[in-house]
């Protein structure tokens, strides 16, 4: 019985100390809410006694916190207040429709500067609520009070780091060292159809348009065909292309050999492909009886055909011999 009852002491003890120290691990993680935050800064306001030195800062507080639980968005998690504020494009949900509430408040303008505002009256440098208290008191006594809205702050700089990063990747993809080289005409019209807002070449929150138009003349295209001895010979040709090329932004991958970057090429294009009357380089490809069809690129690599009695399949690479020109 003594055994027993020792065993069974054992046995209490352990199962009190485990919610014990789930909790524990619980608090030293902690997943703040909005109405945590605006708990937090009230009673900051309260232990500043904003209500008597600085009673329009205190109203302020009080109005904005009063909007949002109105709205039933104190509930809202840390994670989701910082999505909306660092928000760059809609999700599928957004196109769809797909709202578990039509007239969410979070969905409003209102929503965005209601949040703007209460991070200033929180954060402002030295009149903000978490400025007074760390003044005042302390960083580590402030830090009870401001610890929501630091998270909230942190969250919100992470996403905008991510953001910034992701941008200056799509550009240096777009016009760094690996992209493709463009000639003369190509880099006017470019130039030019990016400058209009409502162009879709022209760049946006996100960073550059994924298109860019390509207009080239190429001497260095290689085709065969049947000679007059009746052999396949292989020789040059001048061709021209003209269609669209798209930055492949979705892939993440960079350097590696020269198999690796032709798998997944960091861009492709289409379009139509015209090659002279005759099977010689340089050429007109527009010149009389000249030979027509379509073209495509992955990556710096290029294969052409035209159709008709006299077709042909050409294959290059987008190397300009001349810079600028071809």
């Amino acid at each position: 019985m003594r055994r027993l009852a020792i065993a069974s002491l054992a046995l209490c003890t352990v199962a009190a100390a485990a919610p014990a120290q789930t909790d524990t691990a619980q608090r030293s993680t902690p997943s703040y809410t909005l109405e945590d935050v605006l708990t937090s800064l009230r009673k900051g306001a309260d232990t500043l006694d904003l209500a008597r030195t600085n009673p329009a800062q205190s109203q302020a507080l009080d109005s904005i916190s009063a909007m949002l639980r109105a709205a039933d968005a104190a509930p809202l998690s840390i994670d989701a207040l910082a999505g909306f504020i660092t928000k760059t494009h809609p999700s599928f949900s957004d196109v769809a429709r797909w709202r578990s509430q039509p007239q969410a408040a979070w969905a409003q303008p209102w929503f965005y500067d209601a949040l703007v505002r209460l991070r200033r009256l929180a954060n402002a440098a030295g009149s903000g609520i978490g400025p007074q208290l760390v003044t005042r008191f302390g960083a580590a006594a402030a830090d009870h009070f401001i610890a929501p809205m630091d998270e909230l702050e942190t969250k919100i700089l992470r996403n905008a780091q991510a953001i910034n990063t992701e941008k200056l990747r799509r550009y240096e993809l777009k016009f760094g060292p690996e992209s493709a080289r463009l000639n003369i005409v190509e880099v006017v019209i470019n130039y030019l159809i990016e400058r209009p807002s409502w162009s879709p070449f022209a760049p946006d929150e996100n960073g550059p348009s994924p298109f860019e138009v390509v207009s080239s003349y190429s001497t260095s295209g290689l085709t065969a065909n049947r000679s007059t001895d009746d052999k396949i010979r292989a020789h040059l040709v001048a061709g021209a292309h003209a269609g669209f090329r798209f930055y492949r932004f979705s892939e993440k991958k960079s350097g590696g050999n020269a198999l690796q970057k032709f798998l997944a090429p960091k861009y492709v294009g289409a379009g139509a492909f015209f090659l002279g009357a005759q099977d010689r380089p340089l050429i007109s490809p527009l010149e009389d009886g000249h030979r027509s069809g379509g073209f495509l690129a992955w990556g710096p690599a290029r294969a052409g055909f035209t159709l008709g009695r006299d077709w042909r399949a050409v294959i290059g690479v987008g190397k300009q011999i001349l810079p600028y020109l071809f």
